[in-house]
């Protein structure tokens, strides 16, 4: 009698990575919508906007006019594999150089010198999804864009339960990538005039 009695909450079906290119490959997603796979759940992204597309411009042009972009590979809103549940397409990564540009499969976390996402109206899902799960699977550094509040949030340092520094950086103080710690860049460049 107890198991006729128990109550069990519906759960989630959640998918792996394998499964979702699958998915896609069989023509259940619609062409042309923004999906990330977050945790083995499917998520129908925000379209961009002007100002975070301009950002994302900003950034790319400045890692090449730095010399950076010479040295890695610049990986713009493309695909992340985060195994085995997860693949997210960051606005902006920095890669450690490898023989097939990327042809082969995706970068994974061990790939990633620094990972950027301009956030304006996904602040707050940034900070408290993306972010979090970045620390879990190490990448070693990550920038919050911060469109509406006009700055930069570095995070270094990751771990299971997050990052244990982050720095802010305000319009007019320049940043260097840990992996690139010689190249000053000025990220706000990115923000536009006001």
């Amino acid at each position: 009698m107890s198991d006729m009695n128990h109550v069990t909450a519906p759960q989630p079906y959640l998918i792996s990575v394998e499964q979702y290119h699958k998915m896609g490959a069989i023509g259940l997603f619609e062409p042309e919508a923004r999906l990330e796979l977050l945790e083995g759940a499917v998520l129908k992204m925000a379209p961009i906007g002007a100002r975070h597309a301009s950002a994302v411009a900003v950034l790319t042009e400045m890692m090449f006019r730095s010399g950076i972009g010479g040295r890695c590979f610049v990986w713009s809103q493309n695909p992340l594999q985060l195994l085995p549940m997860t693949e997210l397409q960051p606005d902006l990564l920095l890669l450690r150089p490898r023989a097939d540009n990327y042809r082969e499969f995706a970068p994974r976390q061990a790939d990633v010198l620094l990972l950027i996402e301009v956030s304006d109206s996904s602040l707050t899902f940034d900070r408290r999804r993306k972010v979090p799960l970045y620390a879990r699977y190490d990448i070693p550094e990550v920038w919050l864009l911060n469109i509406p509040d006009r700055c930069l949030e570095v995070m270094r340092e990751p771990g299971e339960l997050g990052y244990g520094q982050t720095l802010i950086k305000t319009v007019g103080e320049p940043c260097a990538p840990l992996a690139f710690a010689h190249v000053s860049l000025a990220w706000h460049a990115a923000l536009g005039r006001t």
